[in-house]
């Protein structure tokens, strides 16, 4: 335990050092063009705007918590903006076992035509600290470069047409991930990667496997000038 926390911790540094790298060439000027007179702006990236960061972290806490689940296993989890939905699995438990456990760690049992699932709100926190319009398709290259070295073998981001707001001064540009046999320390790792830039996260469906790991699909959203 002990060495694959080392491991993680490592793993993690080296990740950090790998952003800061990319982000001085994709980024030299730090602070961007200042777009505090954009308030549609502002409202899009920090109002209804979702950390990425916090959302797999959040996830990677939940997980570790669904360890004790009581003859119950998840199976697939689907996050939309900031609530998450475990779909789980009877091993001959109760939902009534279920609801206590639910009760005592702040989830809500959902059960309904898809299943049966644990809801959880995760904390609002603004997209970035500063609203700054960096350039979508710097934040895009800068995307493609951190994933393909942090993660060489998984398959890479497509990019949607741009959409305009506030007469074409900024856009946004969804972006969908395959995901395909990551871990949950891997999504926290891409979380880091892109902690600080104006990517908002929108929605991700995902099989949960023992064997294959994580996989399905996710969207973030990139909001910025052209």
């Amino acid at each position: 335990m002990l060495t694959n926390m080392l491991t993680y911790r490592f793993s993690s540094y080296v990740l950090i050092a790998l952003s800061i790298g990319l982000l001085i060439v994709y980024f030299p000027d730090p602070k961007g063009k200042d777009a505090k007179n954009y308030s549609e702006f502002y409202e899009i990236l920090n109002e209804k705007g979702i950390n990425t960061k916090l959302v797999f972290d959040s996830l990677l806490l939940d997980v570790m918590d669904h360890e004790s689940l009581p003859s119950w296993e998840v199976k697939e989890v689907k996050i939309i903006k900031n609530h998450s939905f475990y779909y789980v699995k009877s091993h001959a438990g109760s939902i009534a076992d279920l609801q206590r456990w639910a009760q005592q760690r702040h989830y809500v049992v959902n059960v309904d035509h898809n299943g049966i699932a644990l809801v959880k709100s995760i904390e609002k926190l603004p997209v970035v600290k500063e609203a700054k319009l960096m350039n979508v398709s710097a934040v895009s290259a800068y995307v493609l470069d951190a994933m393909t070295f942090a993660f060489p073998s998984k398959p890479k981001p497509v990019f949607e047409e741009d959409v305009g707001h506030g007469n074409e001064a900024f856009y946004t540009r969804n972006m969908k991930i395959p995901v395909e046999g990551y871990s949950f320390s891997d999504l926290v790792d891409l979380g880091s990667l892109l902690d600080g830039l104006p990517v908002s996260f929108s929605f991700a469906d995902l099989q949960v496997s023992s064997r294959n790991g994580v996989s399905g699909e996710m969207t973030l959203s990139i909001v910025g000038g052209l």
